[in-house]
């Protein structure tokens, strides 16, 4: 009971706060191509994100200070944009890993037990919100945030793409 409250107060808060994401758009693109494996590359808008539900992380930034991050779980996000990973990842699918895609070119590489929460206690966030408010520019529309990791190397910053890859190839 506890866990439906929270999550419909986070949608509410999410669905408040989805003016202000649209007002953010002068950021650059609101969208994110999710591409690779299995299908033809998708497009997801900002309302399509906010669709697929909301979670927050706390965590502490830079300097110190607790910050709360909001978006979606990224292996949630796989999952509902049609990647069959649930339960099959095993075998041939872990040489799979997803490449994530910032707007100046810089890029990290996920293994995907690193995301599935069958192996790991740990979710990584694509984040469109910190506090409430949309991300800075510069810093959004989306951000990844492994809130886990010591070294903030792999909080991508502008995220544009996630692509799905295969080692095999």
């Amino acid at each position: 009971m506890k866990s439906t409250i929270t999550v419909s107060l986070l949608t509410l808060m999410m669905m408040l706060s989805l003016p202000k994401l649209m007002l953010a758009q002068d950021q650059g693109p609101t969208h994110l191509r999710i591409s690779g494996q299995p299908g033809p590359p998708m497009d997801l808008a900002m309302e399509d994100l906010v669709a697929k539900g909301l979670r927050e992380v706390v965590v502490k930034n830079q300097n110190g200070d607790q910050v709360i991050y909001q978006g979606v779980d990224l292996w949630e996000l796989l999952n509902r944009t049609g990647m069959p990973m649930e339960g099959a990842l095993r075998g041939e699918n872990l040489s799979k890993y997803i490449l994530i895609h910032a707007r100046d070119g810089y890029k990290v590489v996920f293994a995907l037990p690193e995301i599935d929460p069958s192996f790991t206690d740990q979710s990584v966030l694509l984040a469109f919100l910190i506090n409430g408010d949309p991300l800075r520019p510069g810093v959004g529309p989306l951000r990844l945030v492994v809130a886990h990791e010591k070294k903030q190397a792999r909080w991508v910053r502008e995220v544009i793409e996630i692509e799905i890859k295969d080692a095999r190839e």
